[in-house]
């Protein structure tokens, strides 16, 4: 997950303001869009690329068996890596731990039903010694895919909580909310991703379920990107352009003449309402300064909240990198 959520930070977010999106105010033509679907085409590929290359090699990949592969086909693969692996055959050093990898590769895969175990949960659930009971409790497999979602949710909800990027909020959380369904039908089903199997025919579904969690960051920080440079907040605009025509209502008011007397009144009665007129457009003028005062106080808050929301993403991605350097 931390290499395409670097890449995003470090690369997206300026290729997208500098290179590719107009500046704001400009009209976004379709060559806009295909630039626009391009790079974020090319960021996925990369972060798909450096993930799958940053894998250690599977039991499939050890025996060179697609994940489909029959009995007989991993029996041969299997007496063809023990002639180049025998400690008793080979002049490696490490042949003994190698054809011992191949035996466990080969124990794993061979039995049906241990082989969809371990594609689809990896080898750390395949090795646990009471993985039969995990499967059979229904709690703990909901407690074994639940902590992504619920992080990936906080985050989220951080990444969106202000300014523009607000609007990509929906399009976040629906890219969660599919991306859940597809792992459930993944794990739980014989379901998978169309194509994957003949494009990467060694990849297991827990490692294509791995890539899928790490482009949940990196494409929710393209489309938020996306929203906070080009997207435009109406009813803010609307706001502001009602509260200038106020303060110029107002200031008019200050600067009108107080109410002409008519025959027969008294010069009292004259001050006394050209002085209820003044007092008025104060009132008023203190009304939408006040206004103002809570429009500048709110911004403040959604600038604080986005401060702390990229301090929380940071100490993320700082867990992140100390576990995959310490693991």
């Amino acid at each position: 997950m931390t290499n395409g959520v670097l890449l995003t930070n470090l690369l997206v977010y300026p290729t997208l303001k500098y290179f590719v999106l107009p500046k704001r105010g400009q009209k976004i033509t379709q060559r806009t869009y295909a630039k626009l679907g391009a790079v974020c085409v090319a960021f996925l590929a990369v972060a798909v690329a450096l993930d799958i290359g940053t894998q250690t090699p599977n039991y499939f990949r050890q025996l060179q068996v697609s994940r489909d592969a029959t009995r007989s086909q991993i029996k041969t693969a299997f007496k063809s890596a023990s002639r180049l692996h025998h400690p008793d055959k080979s002049s490696d050093p490490n042949a003994a731990d190698n054809f011992m990898a191949l035996q466990r590769a080969y124990e794993a895969i061979l039995d049906e039903n241990s082989r969809k175990v371990y594609d689809r949960f990896g080898p750390e659930f395949y090795e646990d010694p009471h993985r039969d009971q995990r499967l059979s409790d229904t709690s703990s497999m909901a407690f074994y895919m639940l902590p992504f979602y619920a992080i990936m949710l906080f985050l989220l909800l951080i990444m969106s909580s202000a300014g523009n990027g607000s609007a990509a909020r929906p399009w976040n959380m629906l890219l969660l909310g599919g991306v859940f369904f597809i792992e459930l039908f993944m794990r739980f089903d014989d379901w998978d991703l169309p194509l994957t199997g003949f494009v990467f025919p060694y990849t297991t579904k827990h490692e294509k379920i791995v890539v899928l969690h790490a482009m949940v960051p990196l494409v929710a920080q393209m489309a938020t990107a996306y929203a906070s440079l080009v997207y435009i907040d109406w009813p803010a605009v609307r706001h502001a352009q009602q509260m200038t025509l106020l303060m110029q209502i107002a200031e008019q008011m200050d600067q009108a003449p107080w109410g002409k007397t008519e025959e027969g009144s008294s010069t009292k009665s004259a001050e006394q309402s050209g002085l209820t007129r003044a007092q008025r457009a104060k009132v008023d003028r203190h009304k939408l300064q006040r206004v103002g005062q809570i429009a500048e106080e709110q911004q403040a808050k959604k600038g604080s909240s986005l401060s702390v929301g990229s301090l929380l993403f940071g100490l993320y991605l700082v867990v992140q990198i100390y576990s995959m350097l310490f693991k």
